[in-house]
């Protein structure tokens, strides 16, 4: 049952992000042409300044699913004296949230410089507002929500993210073809979410029998619990940051404008994190599971498996964005947006290797093992903010993205690299073999295709036909070369589900 769970779970998080990709492809150029190019730089820094409220999770996200796992199996009792702690928490918590978004809102001016009008700073304090509300009763209700993944139903989850997805956006692009605004389309992401975490919190009451007990009898597991958050929580903050960084800089110090040329390549950059995250957001339970029985080598073969999946996707979007990306931006927003085109590409290259490295910091959640790993990214996300302000002075939007870019590298890739080696004992030679033919497989098409673009000046249908002939070439050595027995069979298989015709068992 879990294990087909996690198959077509992870089927349906595909569908889901293409579902997504696609409601933002329609969604955004709408937003864009409806807000203006000054107005939509707003909302989008008003969007990164609320994201960091969910700071107040404090890694306990992580910890609901690992502990909900753990007590899954136990009697009642301690079952639900579990989930009503952690429900008290997120409650403590949203409120908060509440409080710290409202110090926020009235004091929104001091997050923009002098290149923002009056009329900016009074709808960026309606929209902080709204989005303070979302976040403070979100809170609370998340806790249902991890406990669901604890249980890995996540066919569910994930049927629900796509119809909630679908839903808002037709809302969305409905009020803003009416003339409705920035603030309209905040109190519609309240509205959608509110009801999206309702029928989560249904279906873990009514299908999973979950329930609450606020008795709390073992103190020992609070200062457990709290052990395990403590450096998912600091992670968490660096994650926040690193994300939002540039624009709260930008907005800081530039203007508007470039606030919108970051935020397009922010948006896009994101989807392809999401893309390149699916397999690692549900291997949580799985390896506590691991863990738990002391199956290490087991554990380290679907390192080496995983990751090398994870990279082969991260390496194919990152590929083609580049191939083809800068058409796609124009096309999609009308105009020319070059400045995004490039800051989408730094990002993306820079974190090509640490989105396959995320199955290695599951296991470090799944081990309780992450104090290195958050001290060196502490140490990171500082160089990365004392970098990329002289950067963003000098170079702009694209400035910041090569700041972030430089320090990522060094953090995520060389010194956790070097520590899943030596200290985790996780096999990185075989990773970073498989790194090199993949990266020897892509690379020297990439280099003999953006020549042809430079120098004979392709046109779009010429572009395209070249992404597409990329495409199957590399398809096929990837098949040929890199892949495995087992992982062509896997191929196959899937292939001959698609077809209707027997799988390989």
């Amino acid at each position: 049952m879990n294990r087909n769970e996690l198959k077509y779970g992870t089927m349906l998080s595909y569908i889901y992000i293409v579902i997504y990709m696609l409601s933002q492809l329609i969604y955004t150029p709408i937003l864009l042409n409806s807000l203006g190019k000054d107005l939509y730089g707003v909302y989008s820094l008003c969007i990164s300044i609320a994201s960091y409220f969910t700071i107040l999770d404090f890694g306990l996200g992580n910890a609901v699913v690992r502990y909900a796992s753990i007590y899954k199996d136990k009697n009642d009792g301690e079952k639900n004296n579990i989930n009503g702690l952690f429900f008290v928490i997120y409650l403590i918590l949203g409120l908060i949230a509440l409080v710290i978004g409202l110090i926020v809102a009235f004091n929104i001016d001091k997050f923009f410089s002098a290149n923002f009008t009056n009329s900016d700073v009074k709808i960026a304090q309606i929209i902080i507002l709204i989005l303070t509300i979302n976040v403070s009763i979100s809170l609370p209700l998340s806790v249902f929500s991890s406990i669901v993944t604890a249980y890995q139903k996540f066919i569910f989850l994930k049927l629900l993210n796509i119809f909630k997805t679908f839903a808002s956006t037709i809302i969305m692009i409905l009020f803003l073809v009416l003339g409705y605004k920035a603030i309209t389309i905040s109190l519609i992401t309240l509205i959608t979410n509110l009801i999206y975490l309702i029928i989560i919190t249904i279906y873990a009451v009514k299908k999973l029998n979950v329930r609450l007990n606020f008795k709390i009898k073992n103190r020992k597991v609070i200062k457990e619990i709290f052990s395990f958050s403590f450096f998912v929580f600091i992670l968490l903050i660096i994650d926040k940051v690193n994300l939002n960084v540039d624009m709260i800089i930008l907005g800081k110090i530039s203007n508007p404008s470039e606030l919108t040329i970051y935020s397009i390549a922010s948006k896009i950059f994101q989807i392809y994190v999401t893309l390149c995250g699916v397999i690692s957001s549900m291997l949580l339970p799985r390896y506590m599971s691991l863990v738990k029985e002391k199956k290490i080598k087991e554990l380290n073969n679907d390192f080496i498996e995983k990751s090398k999946w994870q990279l082969i996707i991260s390496v194919f979007i990152c590929t083609s964005f580049l191939l083809i990306g800068n058409e796609f931006i124009n096309i999609w927003l009308g105009g020319t947006h070059f400045e995004s085109y490039i800051i989408t590409c730094i990002l993306m290259i820079c974190t090509v290797i640490p989105l396959s490295l995320n199955v290695a910091n599951v296991i470090l959640q799944a081990k309780n093992e992450q104090k290195f790993r958050t001290i060196v990214l502490s140490i990171i996300l500082i160089l990365n903010i004392l970098v990329s302000i002289p950067f963003c002075n000098k170079y702009g939007a694209i400035g910041c993205a090569v700041g972030t870019a430089i320090t990522y590298i060094l953090g995520h890739v060389i010194i956790m690299g070097i520590y899943f080696k030596k200290v985790q004992k996780l096999d990185m030679y075989t990773y970073l073999k498989n790194i090199i033919n993949i990266f020897f497989v892509h690379i020297p098409f990439v280099i003999i295709i953006l020549i042809m673009k430079s120098v004979l000046k392709t046109s779009l249908i010429t572009n395209i036909v070249l992404l597409i002939l990329y495409l199957i070439i590399t398809c096929i050595l990837e098949y040929k070369f890199i892949l495995n027995v087992k992982e062509r069979k896997m191929i196959v298989s899937m292939i001959k589900r698609i077809k209707g015709g027997t799988a390989y068992v």
